[in-house]
């Protein structure tokens, strides 16, 4: 048998839907964004392909594409046969995921409109065929879609693109909202708090990208859970739910209806009780991208989640004695939160609950009062 060969660096490019960066950036290889990670538009990537093997082609793609940096073997004569590198693609998948998920969240928080950022395997890989019939009217409509995501995180099937330059995409990164998780989002991040919110992030993006109501619910809480459950001994819902409402206040909590999305998951799972609406399951997301853009401000100073979650039970109890991390920990829990940026969830909430109370019509205009007509 021949000795298998060293393990190298190579890069995985996927295209990314949603985000389109411009501009010049010539150290985007030397000093990648997110350590092992990146952006850049398809122009850069061919240029750079270019500048290393004569004659390259990628498909034609409008928007940027993610790349992840990973060491490994990979045989590109048998690429499909080959296990080793069914494995290898598998991990430049998780990674890219986490960077999704990031991106996810920066479209979902812009001051003006919403964007879906995402992977676009994740947006086209769903293929929806159907066919209605009316036995009694004899009339039938058959339609095929590409299942782009859920309504819930769309806006009016309008899929516009974020186009920033790479120094406009950078200083968005690092702003007051989001630096703390852009920060853990780097390879550089290594202690298991900081990799406990990158999972969290990578199951937040498959919640998002989920093409149920059911299943995106789902997929909040357990991002939820993987941030505020015990790594070695068993927690229940009531003490996930005493964190969350440390973390995020109760204003925050109302607003999401915390009480109602934990019902709901427990009737899905103990009676099989699907959601057909979307105010659930996006109360779910609200929740989840709060508590995730918090519980990176908090966990600055703690190097493992049961340290972070020890001191948040701490903080329930009426006679302690602070440490100075403890201190600063609980300051920043009693300063007011909000996140202003919520604009498409807060006001797709808003609407739902507008339209059941009556105020819109079908066509989603807001009915005239009954003497609107009258001399």
């Amino acid at each position: 048998m021949l000795p298998r060969p060293p393990a190298t660096a190579w890069w995985v490019f996927r295209p990314i839907a949603g985000i389109d960066l411009t501009g010049d950036n010539p150290n985007l290889f030397n000093n990648p964004l997110f350590g092992d990670a990146l952006l850049i538009n398809q122009a850069d990537l061919l240029r750079y392909l270019d500048e290393v093997k004569s004659d390259s082609r990628i498909a034609d793609h409008h928007g940027s594409y993610l790349g992840i940096c990973q060491s490994g073997v990979l045989n590109t004569k048998w690429f499909d046969e080959e296990h080793s590198n069914e494995h290898f693609m598998l991990q430049a998948a998780i990674r890219q995921q986490q960077i999704a998920g990031f991106l996810s969240i920066m479209g979902l928080i812009q001051p003006n409109d919403v964007y879906q950022c995402g992977l676009t395997y994740d947006f086209i890989r769903q293929k929806d065929h159907f066919v209605l019939y009316n036995i009694h009217e004899e009339d039938w409509l058959s339609s095929r879609a590409n299942g782009i995501s859920l309504e819930t995180f769309t806006c009016s099937a309008n899929y516009d693109i974020l186009e920033w330059s790479y120094s406009q995409f950078e200083t968005f990164c690092t702003n007051n909202e989001i630096n703390k998780l852009f920060q853990y989002m780097h390879s550089n991040a290594q202690n298991p708090i900081q990799i406990t919110l990158r999972q969290a992030v990578a199951r937040l993006y498959k919640a998002i990208m989920a093409t149920t109501y059911t299943d995106q619910l789902l997929g909040a809480i357990t991002t939820l859970e993987i941030l505020l459950t015990n790594d070695h001994s068993r927690t229940p819902y009531k003490k996930i739910k005493e964190r969350i409402r440390t973390i995020l206040g109760s204003e925050l909590t109302t607003r999401y209806a915390l009480e109602t999305v934990f019902e709901s998951r427990n009737h899905y799972v103990h009676r099989g009780t699907d959601l057909v609406e979307r105010t659930i399951p996006l109360q779910a997301v609200g929740l989840a991208i709060a508590t995730i853009l918090r519980y990176a401000d908090a966990c600055i100073d703690y190097k493992t989640k049961d340290q972070l979650l020890n001191d948040l039970d701490r903080r329930l109890q009426t006679t302690r004695t602070n440490t100075s991390r403890q201190k600063q920990l609980y300051y920043l829990l009693d300063q007011p939160y909000s996140i202003a940026l919520f604009k498409y969830i807060d006001k797709t909430l808003e609407f739902d609950c507008e339209f059941n109370k009556g105020l819109y019509d079908r066509t989603d205009r807001i009915f005239e009062p009954e003497n609107s007509f009258d001399d």
